[in-house]
């Protein structure tokens, strides 16, 4: 897809589809959510609707994709180091007629020649993607972005050829391959802004679609592993952090019978689950879905960009052919097709929409539909919803009591190196210094850790798993709204 023309085209080519609910095709990510009754429509249909329209289509793969995009990505390199060599070397051969270097007739029709021949990989190989692209919108009844860009090339190229081969007038093949430089560069950049975009979106869903598990199958999940499907705990006992699915920081007990969600993170033990989803069947996968579907809507400003962007490439050809009849001079039409291109308005909000969303995603806020983003303009007060609580979900040493013979900062070294190897969310609050060697680590799910340094016990986590080891003693009230860990050494 090059443009917002394609979504609109694409679209309009699924929704007219009978049986086909909903279709939503995200430009950045070019992945297209649809909707539709199996009784009235197919999967094989879909595609050859798509593919009618002059695009390919394939059910989403996160390693064919990555194969397509690398793929893409090498060919528009090679289109750009050939336009910008060649548009380098015309400008030599054009500098001496540029400054009046008094030439003879005979070496100016040689750097003519030499231009000509330099300029015509560009135009062939590298400008290829301008002239297919308009080819496919001419075949399709429209006039999409390549239209204006190919016949500005196209016409240029030809009158300066013709110049060059009857001896009279002038000839820009500089101009030209610079040109086909410039717009190969904007276009490799735009590509690499949109496959950054894509992939802020894609560590939610990708997950679930690498790694291919069936109902019913038991897996075991490590410490620290992420869970690669939806299922119920079938052995082990830990915690887990489900707050990609709930935003929910505090870890969640888990044993066995406990629901295991796609997409959080065992915390503490070892555990086997038994799948009971999988892949794109997975919560976390429909969230991933929805922030695409969110990237994918267009506020109120965007679908008004997309509409005039549309419409303003026919305005363009048809001022193009007015201003080169009215001076008559097909220069002037080159230069308002070249010039006028709507390329940004069409291609800049698409990219920046789904950047926006995956920035937001990654900052642990689901944008389920950009038409939100009208809202916010005029809002002066923002009124939140919330279950539990509302937090960074990074916690932090408010204060150190220490009750026993040992100082503050002896309490901090223990409780550093008992906590280094854990992920619970209390173990992030602190640092460990490598002073002390841990040995005999155990962790205990929702009470705490247990190891022996320099020969003794310590026990670091919950009030009751802490007294159990130092022995009855009176502890201060809790002061402000704090998670308490206690620390308690053998006696």
């Amino acid at each position: 897809m090059r443009c917002a023309a394609c979504l609109w085209l694409i679209e309009r080519a699924l929704v007219r589809l009978p049986g086909v609910t909903r279709a939503e095709v995200n430009y950045a990510t070019r992945r297209a959510h649809v909707a539709w009754d199996p009784a009235r429509a197919s999967l094989r249909r879909i595609v050859e609707a798509i593919r009618e329209v002059g695009y390919l289509a394939w059910p989403y793969d996160p390693r064919r994709q990555e194969a397509v995009e690398r793929r893409e990505s090498r060919a528009a390199l090679w289109r750009l180091f050939v336009a910008g060599f060649a548009a380098m070397q015309v400008m030599m051969y054009s500098l001496p007629a540029y400054l009046d270097g008094g030439l003879s007739p005979q070496a100016e029709a040689l750097m003519r020649w030499a231009s000509l021949l330099l300029t015509l990989p560009v135009m062939v190989f590298s400008c290829a993607p301008f002239f297919s692209g308009a080819l496919q919108d001419l075949r399709q009844g429209r006039i999409g972005l390549d239209v204006p860009i190919a016949l500005g090339l196209a016409f240029g190229f030809l009158a300066s050829a013709w110049a060059t081969v009857s001896g009279a007038g002038e000839v820009y093949f500089d101009s030209i391959g610079m040109l086909a430089f410039l717009l190969l560069g904007a276009r490799y950049a735009e590509a690499a802004a949109r496959r950054r975009a894509s992939r802020l979106l894609d560590p939610l869903l990708r997950p679930f679609l690498e790694k291919v598990f069936s109902v019913n199958d038991v897996i075991r999940i490590a410490p620290g592993e992420r869970v690669p499907a939806d299922g119920v705990v079938t052995d082990g006992a830990s915690s887990a952090d489900e707050s990609l699915l709930t935003g929910e920081s505090r870890p969640v007990p888990k044993r066995a019978g406990d629901e295991l969600a796609g997409g959080s993170v065992n915390l503490e033990q070892p555990l086997a689950m038994r799948v009971t989803r999988a892949g794109a069947d997975t919560r976390a996968a429909a969230l991933a879905r929805l922030a695409e579907r969110g990237a994918a809507s267009k506020p109120r400003l965007v679908a008004a960009a997309d509409r005039v962007a549309r419409h303003l490439t026919y305005v363009i050809v048809a001022t193009a052919l007015a201003a080169a009849a009215w001076w008559g001079n097909l220069w002037v039409a080159v230069a308002v097709l070249v010039a006028a291109c709507p390329c940004a308005l069409a291609l800049a909000s698409p990219v920046l929409l789904t950047r926006a969303g995956a920035a937001a995603l990654g900052r642990g806020a689901l944008l389920a539909n950009a038409r939100a983003l009208d809202a916010f303009e005029g809002a002066s007060d923002v009124v939140l919803d919330k279950t539990g609580t509302l937090t960074t979900g990074r916690m932090v040493l408010a204060r150190v009591e220490a009750l026993g013979e040992l100082e503050r900062e002896a309490c901090l070294e223990i409780a550093g190196a008992l906590e280094a190897t854990s992920r619970h969310p209390v173990a992030l609050a602190f640092s460990s210094s490598g002073k002390f060697v841990v040995e005999a680590q155990r962790h205990v799910p929702a009470k705490g850790i247990e190891a022996s340094l320099d020969g003794k016990r310590f026990r670091i986590g919950s009030e009751q798993f802490c007294r159990e080891l130092a022995g009855a003693r009176s502890f201060p009230a809790a002061a402000g709204p704090c998670t308490r860990a206690f620390l308690a050494g053998e006696g």
